[in-house]
């Protein structure tokens, strides 16, 4: 199994902590560019999976886009300034947007908010940190969707009460799922009931740092030095996963879960495929750098982008490697849809067909 190069664009693709925001949706791939002149203008850019044409850009509202979430037909995006924003995902025009509801507590003139978003059927949750804040002031809610309000929030003194720490960014967001979705801020976990905000638990017994994936019995996200598998209905850690970076957390890219397995990359330049059933470690891929985004699984193979501008791909199974094609540029985005391989570099986008 191999690659083959489908087409190549130059782009000067926009990151945060060197990850570009992506997503695919409509036969499109969606993704923030800025401008050789003043980062603060560029692009949210659509371009077709097929072919590369770019189909529609759209002025970016602010200098950093933190995520892109497609969903049902719309693009939602939360920009530096703090503010949700809804596109509709083929035409790239705007359906509606609601500011940030709440006043920094920075002084700065322009406030950095940091954050995330997890879109539901009839609820937007957002997780905000006002950057500069002297206490890491974080601000999590729920917007309603049809009358574009928010519906509910978890003040950070609630947060605080907790966890044992009082700087509590962050980190990620679960999928919404059966009426819950689970908060990752770096020092507390959160189970969430999405209708009014109720804190079913809360856990505090170690690191997270980064997004959360949900199987049927578990949550596993990315936990420090550990992927972490979670128990969903009380919170409690079942095992973990050891990563072995040798500074700063192993493990910051969403994991994906897939037959019964999870399948993370990690910043010790390893790709980890983990039998949710028997708590065991499978198989482990070694590629040639740190790997900062999540990896593409198909029905036959496990795709890892690294940052030493190589695309790795490992056979599913028996974790074999397949493939090693070089990019030329640390890899900052992956994305998988219709059987087309998408990578992003600071400077490129290049789709590979999988064979």
């Amino acid at each position: 199994m191999g690659l083959t190069e489908s087409w190549t664009i130059e782009s000067n693709i926009r990151l945060w902590n060197d990850v570009a925001a992506t997503a695919t949706g409509e036969g499109l791939l969606y993704f923030t560019t800025y401008s050789t002149e003043y980062e603060n203008n560029g692009s949210v850019v659509a371009v077709d999976v097929q072919d590369g044409t770019t189909e529609w850009e759209y002025d970016k509202p602010a200098e950093v886009i933190f995520q892109l979430e497609y969903v049902d037909g719309q693009l939602y995006m939360l920009d530096a300034n703090g503010a949700l924003r809804v596109l509709d995902a083929a035409a790239g025009t705007q359906d509606w947007a609601l500011e940030v509801p709440y006043s920094s507590k920075s002084g700065d003139d322009e406030p950095l908010w940091p954050g995330n978003i997890s879109v539901g059927p009839e609820r937007v949750v957002v997780s905000l940190l006002d950057i500069n804040s002297e206490e890491g002031y974080t601000y999590t809610y729920a917007v309603n969707k049809p009358e574009q309000r928010v519906d509910w929030e978890i003040e950070h003194e609630t947060v605080e009460e907790h966890s044992e720490y009082s700087y509590l960014g962050p980190e990620g967001l679960s999928p919404i799922v059966d009426g819950t979705v689970y908060v990752a801020f770096n020092r507390a976990t959160m189970s969430v009931d999405i209708q009014d905000g109720t804190i079913n638990w809360s856990q505090d017994n170690f690191p997270a740092s980064g997004p959360i994936s949900v199987a049927d019995d578990v949550i596993v996200m990315a936990g420090g030095s550990f992927l972490q598998i979670l128990d969903r209905a009380s919170g409690d850690s079942l095992w973990s996963v050891e990563g072995t970076a040798p500074q700063g957390p192993s493990f910051i890219s969403e994991p994906v879960i897939a037959d019964g397995r999870v399948y993370a990359t990690a910043r010790d330049t390893e790709v980890y495929a983990v039998d949710l059933q028997d708590e065991t470690t499978i198989w482990t891929g070694e590629t040639g750098g740190e790997i900062r985004v999540g990896p593409a699984v198909t029905d036959t193979a496990v795709w890892a982008g690294s940052r030493d501008g190589r695309v790795y791909g490992f056979e599913k199974e028996s974790g074999t490697k397949l493939a090693s094609e070089l990019i030329g540029g640390p890899i900052v985005g992956f994305e998988y849809t219709s059987g087309t391989l998408l990578v992003l570099t600071g400077e490129s986008v290049v789709a590979f067909v999988t064979e």
